[in-house]
């Protein structure tokens, strides 16, 4: 493509910002220079996309000045994601990379978003209940979300309650241990079931630190949660249980 050479007045040629000269007039230790540029055809492409700078006139074209291809930098600057703030009483520019924001939270399903009990043994039991969906606190902790197994006047006593997983789930991960604000001479046990197999049996006592639990449910449809107490009185619970 023929280039047409033309004069060209820039101020701060390593910005190209544009600003009228009007205000150029106004700072007295502004030295101005002419320039030879060569315009015609010169494309700036950023990651493969073509880039075009615009003002109110138009397109800016960028030119060829002594070998170099100049375009608006602050324009390129803002393509690129950077925040350009121009200060006039320092004519300097400012090019600020924004904040990385923080990664976004994992969503959480929680157990009890997904599933209920199809059968609770405790709901026609007076001495014991397994409550599901609740609160409560452990070591002064909030937990949300889980189970509460309680019996108050029965001695090794049992209770159950049973979900259908249909094998869509891969794990339940929760924590498990002692409410407060009831017994602590007391123990139990909290047996896990899949498929009608012992899974995975957790010894309880009334001082226990709560602890971690993770439950493979790969490919299992019945889940049983079995809760035996094997004191007159006895609360355990099963909080902040989610379900993937």
């Amino acid at each position: 493509m023929k280039q047409r050479i033309i004069s060209f007045i820039a101020g701060i040629l390593v910005t190209l910002i544009v600003i009228s000269l009007s205000v150029f007039a106004a700072l007295p230790d502004i030295t101005w220079q002419t320039l030879s540029a060569a315009f015609g055809g010169y494309k700036v492409y950023i990651d493969g996309e073509l880039f075009e700078a615009r003002d109110r006139s138009g397109i800016i074209e960028p030119f060829n000045y002594n070998g170099w291809i100049w375009a608006p930098f602050e324009h390129i600057a803002v393509a690129l994601g950077m925040n350009a703030r121009w200060e006039q009483d320092t004519r300097s520019l400012y090019l600020d990379t924004p904040p990385v924001p923080p990664p976004p939270k994992p969503k959480v399903t929680y157990f009890f978003d997904v599933l209920t009990a199809y059968e609770n043994t405790s709901k026609t039991n007076a001495w014991g209940n397994i409550t599901e969906n609740t609160s409560f606190k452990m070591l002064g902790d909030e937990y949300i979300k889980g189970w509460r197994f309680s019996v108050s006047g029965a001695s090794n006593f049992s209770l159950s309650v049973y979900y259908n997983l249909r094998g869509e789930y891969k794990s339940i991960k929760g924590i498990l241990g002692s409410v407060d604000g009831t017994n602590r001479d007391y123990t139990g046990v909290i047996n896990i079931y899949l498929d009608d197999k012992l899974y995975k049996e957790y010894p309880m006592t009334g001082n226990m630190i709560p602890m971690e639990v993770a439950i493979d449910v790969t490919s299992a449809n019945v889940m049983q949660i079995k809760f035996t107490s094997n004191n007159n009185t006895a609360t355990y619970g099963f909080g902040n249980v989610i379900i993937e």
